[in-house]
């Protein structure tokens, strides 16, 4: 439970906010429908893809484990259903999933805005939506940004057929992140979103963006099928003018917003929303630019300031009427633009990450604001973001040039503070005096000099608990709870999938994608004194590629070597066969059904030398 230092904490936030100010309750109730009668969501094989019904503990008094602040905004999140945006016009499924999918009524039917992580979700948001607004046709779906949580769920609501407008470089970037590093986000994604962990007040409370992520079948557009919009235009989409802004660098490397002059509804997508975002995020991921971010949000003021009515997003409810939303608007504008800029300040003054962040505080016209709190993004992390973006990781120190690696540092603590007895003692003293931070400090190293010694662990576990249980970041709390649940080696619920192997993501990716993660994966010890150039005629697709294998490095040219080492004729059905180990190479080449010449030993070699990925690696431990 919590103790007495933790609930201090969470009393403090208290007096810190309007908690008797409900606009946003009422703006995430209006319009409201209906919704799925018994609040789950299923998969085909029976398991839950998502519980409405698992937040219910939200309709009570906030307990002392849960940051009163976060406890609002889960509160909000968890309202779910299909909503009225504009009458006959604009319509949200929201709370079916951590994003939400919102219908525009065009002249021949209804143009979807992104279709949410899974098709289990999108395809009940569809089937509730059909029985309030009845059987038009889907005539295009918008995938307003690259993250998986906004295009998951394409085949839910699309075919291959269906119309898809994205901003440019979309499939790129979903590729990089999904598979490029895949492993590595996913893994540290189980700690972000919290997916080990149960649902409860002590426990795993919601993510601040959203409730949760939808788990099941993730299905995204052909890559072919999706047409790019780029810099700012008017498009005409079913008989709708949209007014697209591209918005790259901000919230996600691949992005836009958009207008409806008809409708005087201003979609935000991810760049402005009920929380401060990432500058950074903890999953890992390009660093944004709140410079950018900011510019990005004043252009849309100038442009649309004077005639928007609606705002509404990828995430959160909407907010109506012009004078609300331009304070909405400018306040966001100048919370990203205050960070990046005192980020800068400060750096530049001398001071490093670690002491900025104890240093700048948001003015209390932001602060005081709920949309401008910690929810998911953090004041601190995002200084953090900033400073990597224009410093990099290094703060000038030497002393932190080159550090000793984690396991061997904690040894040496452990040695000079007189072994582990005496070290547990001293995070034992720290605890109980309410100093977690220096807890933690101790016991890491404690940990990582022995992750045997389980009564360092459980005391780390109960420190990361006890600072779980007063952060108003959601996603600070779920990485701290999530750090306890392995530390108490508790069960894992959560083992993210290959998303090599999933042939919905793989339908995303061109050759030079497949190429590229191929090049990424090579064990470069399996490769060592290799000098091989293997030419591909790809005739399915009419592309030829050559491989070339030197100095243990994998490079791609999408043309031919002039000399060869070996030559395939092969399909890109073959190719992802072989990658996703579903097709024995040396059986097909010795069937003699791939036409080919020179030393297949070539080939043989470049497949073997692909590693296995680790999907679950540690993380609170070596």
């Amino acid at each position: 439970m919590a103790s007495s230092f933790t609930k201090e904490l969470n009393n403090n936030c208290l007096s810190q906010l309007d908690f008797n100010d409900n606009r946003d309750f009422e703006d995430a109730q209006r319009g409201f429908i209906g919704t799925i009668e018994d609040g789950i969501i299923l998969t085909k094989e029976g398991n839950i893809s998502y519980s409405m019904k698992s937040y219910d503990f939200l309709k009570d008094k906030c307990p002392d484990t849960v940051n009163p602040s976060l406890w609002r905004q889960c509160q909000l999140n968890r309202i779910h259903g299909l909503f009225e945006v504009l009458k006959d016009k604009i319509y949200q499924i929201r709370g079916f999933d951590i994003s939400n999918m919102t219908f525009v009524r065009g002249e021949k039917g209804w143009i979807v805005i992104d279709t949410l992580t899974t098709v289990e979700a999108s395809s009940a948001g569809l089937s509730l939506f059909r029985k309030h607004c009845g059987e038009l046709p889907i005539t295009a779906i918008i995938i307003t940004h690259s993250h998986g949580d906004h295009c998951g769920g394409f085949l839910g609501v699309g075919t291959d057929e269906t119309k898809v407008y994205v901003p440019p470089n979309l499939i790129n970037e979903l590729i990089s992140e999904n598979i490029f590093a895949g492993p590595a986000m996913d893994r540290r994604s189980i700690y972000m979103y919290g997916q080990n962990l149960t649902t409860e007040p002590t426990q795993f409370v919601g993510n601040g963006l959203g409730q949760q992520l939808s788990h099941g079948l993730n299905a995204f557009p052909k890559y072919s099928q999706c047409i790019e919009i780029k810099g700012e235009q008017e498009i005409i989409i079913d008989g709708i003018n949209f007014h697209f802004i591209e918005t790259p660098g901000a919230e996600a490397p691949s992005e836009f917003v958009f207008y409806i002059p008809s409708m005087k509804a201003f979609c935000a997508s991810e760049e402005i929303n009920h929380i401060m975002h990432n500058l950074i995020t903890l999953r890992g991921a390009k660093v944004r630019n709140g410079k950018l971010w900011a510019n990005y949000i004043d252009h849309v003021i100038e442009k649309f300031g004077d005639d928007v009515e609606i705002n509404f997003g990828s995430h959160h409810w909407p907010t109506w009427g012009n004078k609300r939303v331009n304070e909405y608007w400018e306040k966001q504008r100048d919370l990203y633009k205050f960070i990046h800029d005192q980020t800068l300040r400060y750096a530049n003054l001398g001071y490093t990450p670690n002491e900025i962040v104890n240093l700048l505080k948001l003015p209390d016209s932001l602060a005081k604001e709920f949309y401008c709190r910690d929810y998911y993004g953090s004041l601190s992390h995002n200084i953090k973001g900033e400073y990597q973006l224009y410093i990099g990781w290094y703060d000038g120190n030497p002393a932190h040039l080159d550090q000793l690696q984690p396991s061997d540092l904690g040894k040496k603590y452990v040695e000079a503070l007189g072994g582990e007895d005496k070290v547990l003692d001293f995070a034992q003293k720290a605890f109980d005096k309410g100093e977690y931070k220096w807890a933690v400090e101790l016991l890491n190293h404690l940990v990582f000099t022995n992750p045997n010694n389980e009564q360092a662990r459980l005391l780390l576990a109960n420190v990361y608990t006890q600072m779980a249980f007063s952060q108003e970041c959601a996603v600070w709390r779920n990485i701290y709870l999530s750090g306890a649940h392995d530390l108490r080696r508790e069960p894992i619920t959560m083992a993210k999938s290959d998303n090599l192997k999933n042939p919905y993501v793989l339908r995303s990716m061109n050759l030079t994608h497949i190429f590229d993660t191929l090049c990424i994966m090579v064990d470069p010890s399996k490769l060592i004194g290799a000098d091989w150039r293997i030419n591909l005629f790809f005739d399915d697709v009419k592309e030829n590629y050559c491989v070339i294998v030197k100095n243990c490095v994998v490079n791609i040219r999408n043309n031919l070597h002039k000399q060869p080492t070996f030559t395939a004729h092969v399909t890109r059905e073959l190719l992802l066969g072989v990658f996703a180990k579903k097709v024995n190479l040396q059986e097909l080449v010795q069937s003699g059904k791939i036409q080919m010449s020179g030393n297949p030993m070539h080939l043989f070699g470049l497949f073997a030398s692909i590693g296995v990925q680790n999907h679950q690696f540690n993380i609170i431990e070596p």
